[in-house]
């Protein structure tokens, strides 16, 4: 941990004296965790399992264009981290996922922000994306089995480049078979959150357990569908996790820490998770 970050770290945990703090450690169920603050080499991992990012294109940032210290700085041309092979959840399993966002405009086109995908006619998998033409303002979740069932879910028009920072996560909680099936419904256990709060959107569902989510051979990937290189995204990313649970309200409110000061206050195994949400209070306030 460098001095600069040692510093945010002993300043939000002053500012936090007091303060009430998320019902679990963020550690727990931890798989990945990339803060995205190099300006050169690799991205890595800070949970400690090994799931170094690889830049394609030129994704560094300036090492000062983050919430807090730097973020990956994507051009919506070439651009992505590729992280390899990991994130293999299956329609079974509960699995959380966060990251922080600054587009540089509205999207217009697909973008690809985080997931394990494959390309073509049935794309198996897992994503947080925008939504389909009519809906690119939109954050979309989404699943597909190898049968091309699926079940997503929208948030409603959120993204928007002048916005600034934008904090967008997801929890699952693995149970196919309390979704039910239909169109423009709001789909039981998934939850899709902006700026800390749960929004209540509508989807489709049409998952029933019986075929995989998790395909061979594809990468977990940031900004960039890595099967086929679609969706770039141009923008900042910052911040990004996963987690294989469902995360509650409270942690979600923490990651995002939306002004009220709440953050977990970590033991030392615990210090890595502070950058994925809380410091960005300091940013804020700095800049206010």
């Amino acid at each position: 941990m460098n001095a600069h970050r040692v510093g945010a770290v002993l300043t939000a945990l002053a500012v936090l004296i007091g303060a009430p703090a998320a019902t679990a450690d963020l550690v727990t169920g931890l798989v990945a965790n990339w803060r995205l603050d190099e300006t050169s080499g690799t991205f890595a991992d800070q949970s400690g399992n090994g799931h170094t990012g690889t830049g394609v294109g030129a994704p560094h940032g300036s090492g000062a264009n983050g919430l807090l210290v730097g973020a990956a700085d994507l051009d919506g041309d070439d651009d992505y981290i590729n992280c390899g092979d990991m994130a293999a959840f299956e329609i079974t399993d509960s699995f959380s996922a966060a990251l922080w966002l600054d587009l540089d405009a509205p999207p217009t086109d697909f973008d690809f922000y985080l997931g394990r995908q494959t390309s073509g006619t049935v794309k198996q998998g897992w994503r947080i994306s925008n939504g389909s033409s009519g809906k690119r303002e939109e954050v979309r979740v989404i699943m597909t089995d190898a049968e091309g069932d699926l079940m997503y879910e929208d948030s409603g028009a959120v993204l928007d480049g002048a916005a600034g920072w934008q904090h967008l996560a997801f929890t699952y909680n693995g149970n196919p078979a309390q979704q039910g099936t239909g169109a423009n419904q709001t789909i039981p256990g998934l939850a899709v959150y902006v700026n800390g709060s749960e929004i209540e959107g509508l989807g489709t569902s049409a998952l029933d357990g019986s075929s995989d989510i998790s395909p061979g051979g594809v990468d977990f990937s940031l900004g960039t569908r890595a099967a086929d290189g679609a969706g770039e995204v141009a923008g900042d990313m910052d911040e990004v996790g996963v987690w294989g649970r469902v995360l509650t309200p409270d942690e979600i409110a923490a990651l995002y820490n939306n002004g009220a000061g709440r953050l977990i206050v970590p033991g030392p195994a615990s210090l890595a998770v502070l950058a994925l949400g809380g410091l960005a209070l300091l940013r804020r306030r700095r800049s206010s």
